[in-house]
């Protein structure tokens, strides 16, 4: 009976310490226990249906195609206006259109000082707000279904480990009811492996229900309550690389949030631009026709109207333009530097958890590894008992949840790190993040 109870142990060291339980490409305990019905979803198609059905982006789409309609329309002349008039109506105790005169006038504003010019120059730049505000918001988009993806890869990783888990459990509660019944044990043992078997499908149904709602928080990133796909997958165990922190900062420097940045300080010295032109007042040219009723004397007639800038010359407005200028060019240069310091708090973070990856997969995970076989040998020999045992595979169990939760918060702040500068960190890496999938 003790060489059963050796078997499953060495069941146990097998299923729990070869192939990684996270790796998930083709895990049938974890798809029959999930119920997934429908085929298999990648990331690439996750992010493409939260790109089709984001109300967000559809609106920000709008926004864009309102800038582009406002750009063409800052670029157009003033109307000319059009002026009829009758003079000298009634002004004879006879026809009253005696001695009356007609007038005919068309008046065209001239805009001087550059206003036109300064006009689309501000519309185009708001026009590449709206852009950089678009492809923000699609990056945030982005960021989000990551981490639902992500979330959603480390549950199915936790499912397979824990359904594994409570196989061995149940199998090893079966050999030892077995031997108690045969009257080899005290009936003690048994109480232990019921606990432990219990423990162990407590555990099961836990990750389970974190399955099914990171399942639904992936589905919710593209606006429906129920979803019809299988198996997400992905590799939690493809670290990828990480570039040198200068290459980083290089990249950061090319992000739509750089750009961004500088467009607000563009926009604002456009804006003082703007101002200083409206110093110069605006030269109205008119030309026209006046005429008698009773005859065919005419004259012709043409006038230039400038309002004289004798009370204001807008000091005021470029006073206004010049101070808000300075207040978006020291708000700006703080985005940078708290953009800059988070950039570099999470490479640091990133370069830590690197380590904590490596060091549960090369030092902790063979050490739990090589304990569960020296307590499976000593159980064999009389010299540990059940309890022993029991709490080897705990241990095992334990560094092999911790190596999943490393790896998912490694990949959550690879996500992190990725949106911070807009792009993936290695180009071409295919990675399971959206911005490396963009």
């Amino acid at each position: 009976m003790r060489t059963i109870i050796l078997q499953i142990c060495i069941l146990a060291t097998l299923s729990m310490s070869s192939s990684p339980v996270y790796a998930l490409s083709d895990s049938v305990a974890n798809r029959q226990v999930a119920t997934e019905i429908g085929p298999d979803l990648s990331l690439a198609h996750a992010l493409e249906l939260a790109t089709q059905n984001s109300p967000r982006l559809a609106a920000a789409r709008a926004v864009v195609e309102r800038s582009e309609a406002l750009r063409r329309q800052a670029g157009k002349f003033t109307n000319p206006d059009l002026e009829v008039e009758l003079e000298n109506l009634g002004a004879t105790d006879g026809d009253w259109l005696d001695g009356a005169e007609s007038a005919f006038r068309i008046t065209q504003t001239l805009e001087l000082g550059g206003k036109r010019g300064h006009r689309k120059s501000l519309a185009t730049l708001e026009m590449d707000q709206a852009r950089l505000d678009l492809a923000e918001m699609q990056s945030n988009l982005a960021a989000d279904v990551s981490a639902a993806y992500i979330a959603l890869l480390v549950a199915q990783a936790s499912v397979e480990l824990h359904v594994k888990a409570l196989t061995i459990a149940e199998e090893l509660h079966n050999a030892v009811v077995e031997r108690v019944q045969s009257g080899k044990v005290p009936s003690l043992e048994e109480v232990k492996s019921s606990v432990e078997l219990a423990e162990a499908r407590i555990a099961s149904n836990r990750s389970i229900r974190v399955l099914r709602v990171a399942r639904a928080g992936l589905a919710a990133t593209w606006g429906v309550e129920t979803f019809d796909f299988g198996h997400a997958l992905g590799d939690l165990t493809n670290l990828g690389e990480i570039p040198a922190e200068s290459r980083l900062d290089s990249i950061w420097r090319q992000s739509p949030a750089v750009a961004r940045l500088e467009l607000l300080e563009e926009i604002g010295r456009v804006r003082v631009r703007q101002e200083r032109g409206l110093r110069i007042p605006d030269l109205n040219v008119s030309a026209g026709l006046t005429r008698s009723l009773q005859g065919n004397d005419k004259a012709y007639v043409l006038a230039l109207e400038l309002p004289l800038p004798l009370f204001d010359r807008n000091t005021d407005g470029i006073a206004a333009a010049d101070a808000e200028l300075r207040m978006t060019s020291h708000e700006v240069r703080d985005e940078r530097l708290v953009a800059r310091s988070e950039l570099g708090a999470v490479y640091r973070e990133l370069l830590s958890l690197r380590e904590e990856v490596r060091a549960v997969s090369r030092s902790a995970l063979p050490a739990a590894e090589r304990a569960l076989a020296v307590s499976r040998e000593g159980y064999s020999q009389g010299k540990f008992g059940l309890l022993e045992l029991l709490d080897a595979q705990r241990t095992l169990l334990s560094v092999q949840e911790q190596q999943i939760e490393s790896l998912g918060e490694y990949h959550d702040t690879i996500n992190e790190l990725e949106h911070l500068i807009g792009g993936p960190l290695v180009v071409g890496d295919p990675g399971i993040t959206a911005q490396q999938g963009r």
